[in-house]
């Protein structure tokens, strides 16, 4: 899941986005387990990304994970197409080391 950014004055957080891991639906929706984080780290941390050279937008795609189908969108930013582009190469980068340091924990990196 997750959400707009919001300034100090409105309680949200001061900028970026803030993600949550659950949406529960009582009287109200409530989020649990939330936290503020940056454009930067959803394009790091989330999901696919793409780069719309013509319309200077980089897209990470967000929501549907598992039970949550009616989620899954994208979320785009303005950004130069070199922006998207080095965050895509830094992301398989950082995907690469995930996965080396995850079959061998033990292992210096």
């Amino acid at each position: 899941g997750g959400g707009g950014g919001g300034g100090a004055a409105t309680g949200g957080p001061p900028e970026g986005f803030l993600v949550y891991q659950e949406a529960v639906e009582t009287s109200r929706v409530f989020l649990r387990d939330t936290t503020a984080v940056s454009i930067e780290a959803l394009l790091l941390f989330g999901g696919e990304i793409s780069v719309n050279h013509s319309a200077a937008t980089v897209s990470v795609s967000v929501g549907g994970g598992a039970g949550d189908a009616k989620g899954a969108g994208k979320m785009d930013f303005p950004a130069a197409p070199e922006v998207g582009v080095l965050f895509k190469l830094l992301r398989r980068e950082l995907d690469r080391a995930l996965r080396v340091a995850a079959a061998d924990p033990g292992a210096e990196q």
